[in-house]
């Protein structure tokens, strides 16, 4: 097995750093032939993989956030080469999602027995997530969150840039064109705190926000979070903190093909956990699209 590790130099927390030498001093126990290269410049993960690809490596194994994964997913879309992953980031949804052990030691253990799966990806505009996109509050905490306090704290420096954005954020309207499962067409005007696209059915860290999402279905799950003034606001983020979003708040879910969203104001968007842009914006399922190393059913461990 010929894998190229490609990981984050700055991904994680600063006490918790990643050690390339003992992944592929690991692997190579087991047989494979593994290259190291480290992502030095944006979208450096992409051209790395690309190159893989057109090497003709098997594996690509992306050790980092979703962030790091996302972007290494970029350069193999549509290719027969397979995506690894070890988690190294700070939420490590994508871990979650597949029940992978969140210390990436420990999560090592998968990709010699792991199978082959081919998945599908969301769209927006030209790149691709394997997980979500999201539009309004969530984008809005990534613009606030304090880098260096991340870089130290995790997962707490984003709680904490969600509760000062709480105090910030406003209600916005979206007009949203989408089709859905079946193929008819709809038109929908909302105000709004956010809507989630998903792919995957796991959020953040282990909130289950999609259940009905399945990574090889041909289908994005749209959850619009509708949101009048402040106090529609709060309930919909307690929600989520307590798993009761379906019965405390004003909430609509449709599955979908493909999505077209405009706001009067620029509402900002993030997906698989990096901000991308602003709208307008089109989002789409682009069905089987990357192969990747996913845990075998029956060897799946629980996360921590």
């Amino acid at each position: 097995m010929k894998a190229m590790l490609i990981y984050n130099p700055t991904a994680g927390q600063i006490w918790q750093q990643f050690q390339p030498e003992m992944v592929k001093n690991y692997l190579q126990e087991q047989g494979w032939q593994v290259d190291v290269e480290p992502t030095q410049k944006i979208s450096g993960g992409t051209d790395l993989a690309r190159k893989a690809a057109q090497l003709k490596y098997d594996v690509v194994i992306a050790a980092g956030g979703d962030g790091t994964i996302n972007e290494v997913a970029q350069g193999l879309v549509h290719t027969p080469v397979r995506l690894g992953f070890l988690p190294v980031g700070t939420t490590n949804v994508l871990a979650r999602e597949f029940k992978i052990p969140l210390n990436y030691e420990e999560a090592l253990a998968y990709l010699p027995q792991a199978e082959s799966r081919l998945i599908d990806l969301g769209k927006l505009n030209q790149r691709h997530f394997l997980l979500m996109a999201g539009v309004g509050y969530d984008a809005e905490i990534l613009m606030r969150v304090n880098k260096q306090f991340k870089n130290v704290a995790g997962k707490l420096a984003v709680f904490t840039s969600g509760v000062e954005n709480l105090f910030h954020h406003t209600p916005f309207v979206l007009k949203m064109r989408f089709e859905d499962a079946q193929g008819k067409r709809h038109k929908l005007n909302r105000r709004v705190m956010q809507i989630f696209v998903s792919n995957a059915s796991t959020y953040a860290t282990d909130f289950k926000i999609a259940e009905q999402a399945v990574m090889d279905d041909g289908l994005l799950e749209l959850h619009i979070f509708k949101s009048k003034r402040f106090r529609d606001t709060l309930y919909s983020l307690l929600s989520l903190l307590l798993r009761r979003h379906k019965e405390w708040v004003d909430f609509e879910h449709f599955s979908i093909r493909k999505l077209q969203i405009f706001a009067r104001k620029p509402a900002p968007i993030q997906i698989d956990g990096d901000l991308v842009g602003y709208t307008p914006a089109t989002i789409e399922i682009v069905p089987k699209a990357l192969y990747i190393l996913a845990p075998r059913q029956e060897d799946k461990a629980e996360t921590p």
